[in-house]
């Protein structure tokens, strides 16, 4: 596959990404204002994420999708929770259990 990948010419990835990036704007998906690359994967001395580090970033990516979600398809596509719990009364209560 490497071989099939290196024999493509740099003009005809460039039409390609050219292809690729009109039809996602066309769709709103991406907007072409930031570029990130692939590269050859190294050896090097990182620490791994701890759990917390995962969690937030987990937590961040979530909330930033939810916005733009909202923004795109109204306040109330996804609605909040906390403001269902707070409406119903039910806010800081847990479940009863049998």
């Amino acid at each position: 596959m490497w071989t099939g990948i290196r024999s493509v010419r740099a003009e005809t990835w460039e039409l390609i990404n050219r292809a690729l990036l009109a039809t996602a704007r066309d769709d709103e998906i991406e907007a072409g204002s930031k570029v990130r690359i692939d590269t050859t994967v190294t050896e090097t001395h990182i620490l791994e994420p701890s759990d917390s580090q995962v969690l937030y970033d987990g937590v961040r990516v979530l909330s930033w999708l939810l916005a733009r979600g909202r923004k795109k398809l109204g306040p109330d596509a996804f609605p909040s929770t906390t403001t269902a719990g707070r409406r119903s009364g039910r806010s800081g209560r847990f479940p009863r259990r049998g």
